[in-house]
């Protein structure tokens, strides 16, 4: 019965708990109060906002709460729908921008004082019930048309941004201070009667024409980027700025505006402007127009005048005594006499003139540097000469594109920077300007340049001139140098340790060595007659083409990204440690072969065409061979095709083993110009693909496939060469093995000595075989001959005396030139070093080197050694098996049958015991 009666009060208990809801006293609903529901508020980001004056928490909004609601701000919520906002009938200030609203409804909030919805979609606004509103922003919407008129106490109104607003108005608005209407398409705006206007910003419309006359105290005007024609001022006796710059005036007169400091007119049509007398302005910008003169005497306030591109004969600046800067380029100036510009050596404070672009002949720097200026620009204007020579505070110095012959600044000791280009100057002595960081002298016809005592110098541009020698070996700061298109055959930098750019193409140099400089990263020597250049590792760009190259080291440069040496005749390019290497131009060299795989973000290749010359093609019985495997570092896999030079396949009598690398010719074929195809292993994916995405003009289709070109010489079995004297007969017979020397498998010249193919009449060099060059080649020298042993030698190297690198010509053996690939040409005299692959090609006799220069050919005799042969011990013959052999036999036959006998005794011995157990 007790636990009967306990579940029945457990039962009357939740009962009860599930009732009280309905059970609790409803509140009391008034006709003001405003529930907070779907109906009331229909956004429901708006309904959450106004739940925080909900200050009892019964979810309704009685009039009390309603009623000390007098400032809301419900921007940056995400409230696209303010419904709901009229029934706080006391707000004074509501901000609601930012929200992404399309209508609002304010027009019962009549108490607003300040309303900002900007930042929204509104694409219409009703304010005339807002008789109180005296703050009003709206700006970055949709409107197209806005109409204050009925806001009487209204003081601010921001309606910029709204970009399609047509039609403003604001008649009525007696105490309107500050309007900003930029930037919409207002095509006329009537500010008449707005007495207390102080700031109005209406530029960037379609305005043209604009009265604010009357406006006694308005201080700022800004109108600048419309179509005004017209602009009356008269009566804005308070203005200080006037900002009414890229309309269409053709005449501004501000003389009435006494209290004007800032006065920006510049790109429009003036042709007249009137502003003397106005003793405050600071700031006059009128460049840009079509002004004939220019008359500023009195603007004794005046600091900068930039009256650059008008049509300027004259201007007037008496009595400006702070002017500090004068502009007055691209005029059409003819003197600076009292004549053109009138007060100029008056002006004490004058520190920067620019008067690049005009007519004048002749420029009196000295007056000029007896006022203070330290910056004088004169471009572009018919000076022939310059005397400078007296400026001491001359710090800028730009006289570029004149026509002078003489430049005279010996006495510009502050002197930092000198733009003397494109001029027609023979001469230039800056040595007494020890302050000296910037130079341009380029374009012009210099024969000799001194900057000897310019230890500060960091960037010399000497470009396009005639010097046949510059000395910068002083100039310990230089970091950037371009001396491109002289006729330099030298080049002395030893001293420039903080050099990071050199560009010394188009001269005459035959050698070039900045492999120390580690702060070098870009080199620019195309167009010399280069055959040695060492770089240092640190480089990023590297333009070397056009130049007589053999060969070129790159290995070391991990950084490069950009390398150009196209028109050379290097043979080999390891780029195999370069992987961020992004543009790679090779073409016109003699490459047998190229592996860009490491490459990885390689994306412009340019590797065609490649030119190896003539290969000999040797008679082996009934045909002639070429094994393209023996070209440096070429793979036989990467070779795609061999055809004719035009691409089409071979002719009948040529074929080519793709899995060998062999070409073979039948006998009695012609001679034929070829190509192979070789893959360079560049990634295709990303070739051409602009990383950048910037759509450069100069992309290029790139070459993965590298064509190399080469011609066919048909060579018939070489004869039989010159013994070497025999050997001394040994007094013990000795057993060898046959002579194993192959057949060459590689173009060979005649053994037979042929006379040398040099000019007759140049004399003979000494040749010799210096010891340090050939350590580890294994080779034999005596007298003035040079013993090569196959097999064991690695190569031989040769040092002619009485000539340098730039003399090479070319290597003879046997009076026959030898290509390129099978040897190597180094400085020191000249030292040329024969590849081992060639000389084991060769076959054993005596040979003349021949090392050809322009000044003289050196010779030196060689013989080929075949490989000394391996002794193999002869097997020993099986001898019979003797009487006493056949016994000893028998009885270690006896003991092993003893032994397994004995073993199976002692087995069965031991199975027995384990039985009886």
């Amino acid at each position: 019965m007790r636990k009967q009666s306990r579940i029945i009060v457990m039962i009357l208990v939740l009962v009860a708990s599930l009732m009280m809801p309905v059970l609790r006293p409803i509140p009391k609903v008034h006709a003001a109060d405003v529930p907070i529901d779907e109906t009331n508020f229909p956004n429901a980001n708006f309904r959450e906002f106004v739940k925080h004056y909900d200050t009892n928490n019964d979810g309704i909004l009685q009039q009390a709460e309603l009623n000390v609601v007098t400032s809301m701000d419900c921007g940056f919520q995400g409230i696209t729908d303010i419904t709901g906002v009229e029934h706080f009938v006391n707000l004074e200030t509501l901000y609601c921008y930012y929200n992404g609203m399309e209508s609002l409804d304010v027009s019962s909030l009549t108490n607003l004082v300040t309303l900002d919805c900007s930042i929204n979609q509104l694409t219409s606004l009703d304010v005339s019930s807002l008789i109180n509103l005296e703050t009003l922003s709206c700006w970055s919407n949709e409107l197209t048309s806005l109409d204050v008129s009925a806001c009487a106490n209204l003081k601010t109104l921001n309606c910029i941004n709204n970009y399609v607003l047509e039609t403003l108005v604001v008649t009525g608005c007696d105490n309107l201070e500050t309007i900003w209407c930029a930037t919409n398409k207002l095509s006329e705006l009537n500010v008449s009667g707005l007495t207390n206007l102080t700031t109005l910003s209406c530029w960037d419309n379609e305005l043209t024409s604009l009265d604010v006359s009357g406006r006694a105290n308005l201080k700022n005007l800004y109108c600048d980027q419309n179509k005004i024609s017209e602009l009356i001022l008269s009566g804005c006796d308070s203005l200080e700025k006037l900002s009414c710059k890229e309309n269409q005036l053709t005449t501004l007169d501000v003389s009435g505006c006494t209290n004007l400091d800032t006065l920006l007119c510049q790109e429009n049509q003036l042709s007249e402007l009137i502003v003397s007398g106005l003793t405050f302005l600071t700031e006059l910008n009128c460049y840009l127009n079509q002004l004939n003169s220019l008359d500023v005497s009195g603007c004794t306030s005046l600091t900068k005048l930039p009256c650059w591109t008008n049509k300027l004969k004259s201007i007037d600046v008496t009595g400006c005594v702070n002017l500090e800067s004068i502009d007055c380029s691209t005029n059409m100036l003819t003197t600076f006499d009292d004549s053109s510009i009138k007060g100029l050596y008056s002006l004490v404070k004058l520190d920067d003139l620019q008067c690049h672009d005009n007519q004048l002949t002749t420029l009196n720097v000295t007056l000029l540097d007896e006022l203070g200026l330290s910056s004088l620009g004169c471009s572009g204007n018919q000076l022939t000469s310059l005397d400078a020579s007296d400026c001491s505070n001359l710090e800028f110095l730009n006289c570029e594109g004149n026509r002078l012959v003489s430049l005279d600044v010996t006495g510009c000791s502050n002197l930092n920077g000198l733009y003397c280009a494109t001029n027609r100057l023979t001469s230039l002595d800056l040595s007494n300007c020890p302050n000296l960081d910037f130079l341009d002298c380029s374009d012009n016809q210099l024969t000799s340049l001194d900057v000897s005592g310019c230890s500060d110098l960091y960037d010399l541009d000497c470009y396009d001139n005639q010097l046949t020698s510059l000395d910068v070996s002083t100039l310990n700061e230089l970091m950037f140098f371009n001396c491109s298109d002289n006729q330099l055959t030298t080049l002395n930098v030893a001293g420039c340790a903080n050099l990071a750019d050199l560009s010394c193409s188009n001269n005459q140099l035959t050698s070039l060595d900045v492999s120390d400089y580690t702060n070098l990263e870009f080199l620019f020597c195309s167009g010399n007659q280069l055959v040695s250049l060492k770089v240092p590792k640190n480089l990023l760009n590297l333009a070397c083409d056009k130049n007589l190259l053999t060969s070129l080291d790159v290995s070391g440069c991990e950084d490069l990204n950009w390398l150009d040496c196209s028109r050379n005749r290097i043979t080999s390019l390891d780029v195999s440690n370069s992987e961020g290497l992004l543009e790679l131009l090779c073409s016109h060299n003699n490459l047998a072969s190229l592996d860009v795989s490491a490459c990885t973000s390689l994306w412009q290749l340019d590797t065609c065409p490649q030119t190896l010359g003539v290969i000999e093609a040797i008679q082996n019985g009934d045909r002639h061979e070429i094994d393209l495997s023996n070209l440096p570092r070429v793979h036989v896999a990467n070779i795609k095709a061999v055809t004719l030079k035009n691409g089409k396949p071979l002719p009948t009598g040529y074929s080519y083993d793709e899995t060998k690398g062999l070409l073979t010719i039948g006998i009695g074929m012609e001679p034929a110009e070829l190509k192979y195809v070789y893959d360079t292993k560049a990634d295709r994916d990303i070739l051409d693909q602009d990383p950048y995405g910037e759509g450069y003009d100069d992309i290029f289709t790139s070459t993965p496939d590298m064509d190399v070109y080469f011609t066919v010489e048909l060579k018939v079995a070489p004869p039989e060469p010159t013994k070497p004297a025999p050997e001394p007969t040994p007094t013990t017979p000795v057993t060898t093995a046959p002579d194993p020397t192959p057949a060459p498998t590689t173009p060979s010249p005649e053994t037979t000595p042929a006379p040398m193919t040099t000019d007759p009449s140049q004399q003979a060099l000494d040749v010799e075989i210096p010891a340090a060059l050939n350590e580890g080649n294994d080779i034999d020298a005596a007298g003035d001959s040079v013993v090569y042993h196959q097999g064991t030698s690695t190569g031989a190297a040769f040092r002619v005396i009485g000539a340098e690198v730039a003399d090479f010509v070319r290597v003879e053996v046997n009076g026959k030139e030898i290509h390129s690939s099978n040897y190597t040409v180094e400085s020191g005299s000249i030292i040329v070093k024969l590849k081992q692959a060639y000389l084991n090609s060769l076959p054993v006799g005596m040979y003349k080197i021949g090392i050809v220069t322009s000044k003289g050919t050196g010779i030196k005799d060689l013989e080929i050694k075949a490989p000394t042969p391996t002794t193999t011990e002869a097997k020993k013959p099986v001898t019979p098996a003797t009487g006493e052999a056949k016994f000893t036999q028998f009885w270690w036959l006896a003991v092993l049958l003893l032994v397994v006998g004995a073993a199976l005794l002692l087995s069965s011995v031991y199975r027995r015991r384990r039985e009886s157990r």
